[in-house]
C-alpha cells in the first residue's frame, strides 16, 4: 500500500461525491490518472480510489487497496453583480428598507469574496429623481449592502443599476416612490367679518410653514382655507385650517397635506 503499480495490469476504479471523473488513464511512472470536473457550484468532494493489482511479482500482495482525498471547488473571478435583496416601494425621501444588497460572483453564480466597490445609480427615473445615500459602496465577503438610499419625487416603476468596474451590471426590479404628508406649522390671524350666518373665514397675516419637506429647495407652498368654529354670531372665535386646503407649486404633486394639530388663532 502506498507503492505505484509498476504495470498497467491492475484496476483502478475512482468514484466522486460531486462533479464528474473523466476515464482513468495510465502513464510510465505507474500513477493512475482522471480529471475531475468541479460543478457550477463551490463546494467540496470526496474522491474514493479502490486499486485492485493484478497478481505478479512487480505488483506486490494480491487485495484492493482503498484510499480517498478531499477537494475544495473555490469560486473563480469575480465576473458579475447579482442583486440579492431587492429595492421595495417607498415614501420619498424616506430610505429603502430593507437595504440592498449585491452580491459579486464568478461566471458560474458562485458568491466570491471580493471587496471592490460598487455604485448604485438611477435607471427608469419616471419622476426625474435625485437619488440620495451613499451611493458607492465597498463589498464585504463579496456582497455590497447599500443603507440609506432614498429617492425625492414621486415615480411608478423606478429602477436602479448596479455597476463595479469591467463586471457585468444588475439591474433591479420596478418599485414605486409615493408622495410624502405634510404637515403645517407656523401661525396665521382671520379678519373679522360682519355676521352672514357662515362659518368661511378669511386669512389676515399668513405665517404658516409646511413641515416635513424632503429637501429645503422644494417648491411647495400652502393654499389655506379657514374657517370659524360655526357660523353664530360672536366675539373671540376660533379659526381653524380645513382638510380642503391645497398644496401648490413646481413640486406639489410629490407631497399630501395633514392639517391634523394645525395651528389655530
Amino acid at each position: 500500500y502506498g507503492n505505484s503499480l509498476k504495470t498497467d495490469g491492475g484496476t483502478v476504479v475512482l468514484t466522486t461525491t460531486s462533479g464528474t471523473l473523466g476515464a482513468v488513464s495510465f502513464d510510465a511512472g505507474g500513477e493512475h490518472i482522471a480529471t475531475l470536473s468541479p460543478t457550477a457550484l463551490i463546494g467540496s468532494a470526496t474522491i474514493t480510489a479502490t486499486v485492485t493489482p493484478n497478481a505478479g511479482p512487480e505488483n506486490g500482495v494480491l487485495g484492493n487497496v482503498p484510499g480517498s482525498a478531499s477537494v475544495a471547488f473555490r469560486a473563480g473571478a469575480p465576473a458579475k453583480l447579482t442583486i440579492s435583496q431587492e429595492p421595495s416601494d417607498i415614501v420619498i425621501g424616506e430610505a429603502i428598507t430593507p437595504a440592498m444588497t449585491v452580491r459579486i460572483e464568478d461566471a458560474n453564480g458562485n458568491l466570491t469574496s471580493s471587496t471592490a466597490s460598487v455604485t448604485v445609480a438611477t435607471d427608469t427615473n419616471p419622476g426625474d429623481a435625485t437619488l440620495s445615500g451613499t451611493a458607492s459602496v465597498s463589498a464585504v465577503a463579496g456582497i455590497a449592502t447599500f443603507n440609506g438610499i432614498s429617492l425625492n419625487r414621486v415615480g411608478a416603476g423606478n429602477t436602479l443599476t448596479f455597476s463595479s468596474g469591467t463586471l457585468t451590471d444588475a439591474t433591479s426590479s420596478a418599485f414605486n416612490s409615493t408622495a410624502k404628508t405634510l404637515t403645517i406649522g407656523g401661525t396665521f390671524t382671520a379678519d373679522d367679518k360682519s355676521y352672514d350666518g357662515a362659518a368661511s373665514a378669511t386669512i389676515g397675516s399668513n405665517n404658516l410653514t409646511l413641515v416635513g419637506l424632503v429637501t429645503g429647495t422644494d417648491s411647495v407652498d400652502i393654499s389655506p382655507v379657514i374657517s370659524f368654529a360655526d357660523g353664530t354670531l360672536g366675539a373671540g372665535k376660533t379659526v381653524s385650517i380645513q382638510n380642503t386646503s391645497t398644496l401648490t407649486g413646481v413640486h406639489a404633486a410629490n407631497y399630501t397635506l395633514d392639517v391634523t394639530g394645525a395651528p389655530t388663532t
